[in-house]
This record gives structure tokens, C-alpha cells and sequence, in this order.
């Protein structure tokens, strides 16, 4: 082998990305006959330590990580009820159980600390629903060409 070391070579990524950030709710509706958006499995309120836990281990090996962020829970003034195709509930979205100051709070400590933490999107609610409580499995949907991608 001309002087190589036999083995795997992994090339150095440029970027680490961790899914299924923004969820206020932390537990899955989306198993059984639940027709929610499946989430990040945690039985419990999603806050302001979970991002400083993420910050913490980046400055430490002084990286930059991206935060993929599904950005449903966070609708503050229940636009996806204009969007039905959006959300579980279609025009009847209402968000009040999820707005707090704790979003702002997630929000601006992120803004804050964007030196190791960088926003990415990942999605509205991870699903899509064509009629109400008909969840379909897709990230992103185009509305105006009908065309689903998963």
C-alpha cells in the first residue's frame, strides 16, 4: 500500500447538526392511534437548560454546533391555524398552551450564544397533515405544487 496505514479513513466533518430542537412539548404524539407530530420522546417541559447543556459542551470543545429547530411550539400568535395543512388541528391550531416567556427566554439565549450554537431549520411540527388529524410522515412539504418530501 505505498507507505499507507491499512484501515478506514473518516474524513473530519464540518459540522455537527442535532435534530428536533424547539419542541416545548418533549413527548411523542405520534405513536398508536395519537395522530400528533412525533417528537423527541421526553416525558416533559422542554426549557432554557436543554440549549445552555448543548452551549456547554460546545465552548468546551470549542466548536460551533447546529441546532435543527421545529419551530411549530413556538407560534406565538397561532399563525399555522391559516395554514391547516400545518398542524393536527387545521384552522383550530391554538398554540396558548405552549406561550410563555420560556420561548423567549430559549430564543434570545440562543440569539445569544450563536457562536456555538447555530440556528438551522428543520420543520413547522415534523408532520404534515392533509385533513385534520390525517398526519402524513413529512419534514417539508410544498403546498403550492402539492409535492411532499420526506
Amino acid at each position: 500500500m505505498s507507505g499507507r496505514k491499512e484501515g478506514i479513513v473518516f474524513p473530519r466533518p464540518f459540522a455537527f447538526a442535532i435534530d428536533d430542537f424547539g419542541w416545548i412539548i418533549g413527548n411523542d404524539h405520534g405513536y398508536g392511534d395519537h395522530q400528533g407530530p412525533f417528537r423527541i420522546g421526553i416525558d416533559r417541559k422542554m426549557d432554557v437548560s436543554n440549549y445552555k447543556s448543548v452551549v456547554k459542551v460546545a465552548e468546551t470543545k470549542r466548536i460551533r454546533l447546529v441546532g435543527l429547530f421545529i419551530l411549530g411550539e413556538m407560534d406565538r400568535l397561532n399563525i399555522l391555524g391559516k395554514y391547516l395543512t400545518t398542524n393536527p388541528d387545521g384552522k383550530n391550531w391554538n398554540n396558548s398552551k405552549n406561550i410563555s416567556e420560556e420561548q423567549i427566554e430559549i430564543m434570545d439565549y440562543v440569539k445569544e450564544n450563536a457562536a456555538h450554537l447555530e440556528f438551522g431549520l428543520h420543520g413547522i411540527l415534523h408532520e404534515y397533515w392533509p385533513e385534520a388529524n390525517q398526519r402524513k410522515r413529512a419534514v417539508f412539504s410544498c403546498l403550492i405544487s402539492k409535492i411532499f418530501i420526506s
